[in-house]
C-alpha cells in the first residue's frame, strides 16, 4: 500500500508539491517504510507465528471466532502503536493526511471487526483488500492525475480472494461481504475526510 501511495505517479489538485506523497524526500518515506512495516506487516506476522507455534491459536486459518479474539487484541495494539509513533515521532508537517488517515482507518476496521466478531464471523482478507482499494480511491479522488487503474486491480484481487476464501469453505459468503463492507467503508470515510485525531 505505501508503494502506491510513495510511487504512484500523481498530481495533486491542490497543486501543492507536498499534497502528493510521491514528491516527498526518500529520507521520510524510508521513515515511513521502516515504521508502518514493522508495526503493521512484521511484527503482527511474527506474533502470529508464536501465537501457532505456542498453540494459542490451532493454525493461521483461525476457524474458530473464539479463537480470533487473542490475535485481533495484539494486531490492533501494533496498529495504534505505529499510529501513536507517526504522531509523536514526526514532524507535523510531514504527518501526510492520507497516511495517517489510512493508520487510523487500519485501527479503527481492526477495532469494529474485533466487536463485529464477537457475534459473526467477519473476512479481514475482504476487509483489507477492499479497505485497501476504498484508500486508494479515496486518495487518488484529491489528485488530479493519477494511475486509477490500481483500485481496479486491487477490486479485482479482492474479489478473487474472497471468492476462494468461499470456495475452501473458510468464510461464508455473507461473512466475505460483511468483511468488504466495513473495510472499504471505513477507510474510504476516513482517508477521503481526512479523519484522524
Amino acid at each position: 500500500m505505501l508503494v502506491i501511495f510513495f510511487e504512484a505517479q500523481t498530481i495533486p489538485n491542490s497543486l501543492k508539491k507536498y499534497d502528493a506523497l510521491c514528491n516527498f524526500e526518500w529520507e521520510y518515506q524510508r521513515m515511513y517504510y521502516f515504521i508502518l512495516g514493522l508495526l503493521l506487516f512484521a511484527a503482527p506476522l511474527l506474533s502470529l507465528g508464536i501465537m501457532v507455534w505456542t498453540r494459542v491459536v490451532k493454525n493461521v486459518e483461525m476457524v474458530q471466532r473464539e479463537e480470533r479474539r487473542l490475535p485481533y487484541l495484539i494486531i490492533s495494539f501494533y496498529f495504534g502503536f505505529a499510529y501513536y509513533s507517526l504522531r509523536t515521532k514526526f514532524d507535523p508537517s510531514l504527518q501526510h493526511d492520507a497516511i495517517m488517515s489510512f493508520v487510523f482507518g487500519i485501527l479503527v476496521v481492526f477495532l469494529v471487526s474485533f466487536i463485529i466478531n464477537n457475534y459473526v464471523k467477519i473476512s479481514l482478507h475482504a476487509a483489507a483488500w477492499f479497505g485497501s482499494a476504498a484508500t486508494i480511491l479515496a486518495y487518488f479522488q484529491s489528485q488530479i492525475e493519477s494511475p486509477i487503474w490500481i483500485v481496479f486491480v486491487l477490486i479485482l484481487i479482492g474479489g478473487v480472494v474472497g471468492a476462494a476464501r468461499v470456495y475452501l469453505k473458510v468464510h461464508t459468503r455473507n461473512e466475505v461481504l460483511l468483511g468488504m463492507f466495513v473495510g472499504s467503508l471505513i477507510m474510504y470515510t476516513c482517508v477521503y475526510n481526512n479523519l484522524w485525531i
